[in-house]
């Protein structure tokens, strides 16, 4: 099934905020996600938070990426709540590399030698 949350775009001021300021809110939590970043091929950089299916966002710098994928959180996070799912909780995550051997095709040249 396909997060409702993907593609919601940041009205004015955070459903956070506005709740908050009508005093909607009881209380306030804290949640952490772990945030993946890659440098794009064109340039920038792409942020994924694995935890959060289709939660992804870009900038031209670390910065601005950093800067922008946290409000994609904060946005999806809202969207959850609206549609009265639960939170989603952080996971373990564990990064490594793997080596592998890659056939190469010798060119045709070197194979006459």
């Amino acid at each position: 099934m396909a997060p409702r949350h993907a593609g919601l775009k940041k009205t004015e001021g955070s459903l956070a905020k506005q709740r908050a300021d009508a005093n909607e809110l009881i209380y306030r939590s804290q949640s952490s996600y772990v945030v993946l970043y890659e440098a794009a091929p064109e340039g920038g950089y792409v942020a994924v938070v694995p935890a959060l299916p289709g939660c992804h966002s870009q900038g031209d710098t670390l910065e601005e990426a950093a800067d922008n994928i946290q409000e994609a959180i904060e946005v999806y996070l809202e969207s959850v709540i609206a549609h009265g799912e639960p939170i989603p909780k952080e996971t373990q995550v564990f990064q490594g590399i793997v080596t592998v051997d890659v056939p190469v095709r010798r060119n045709a040249a070197s194979s006459r030698s």
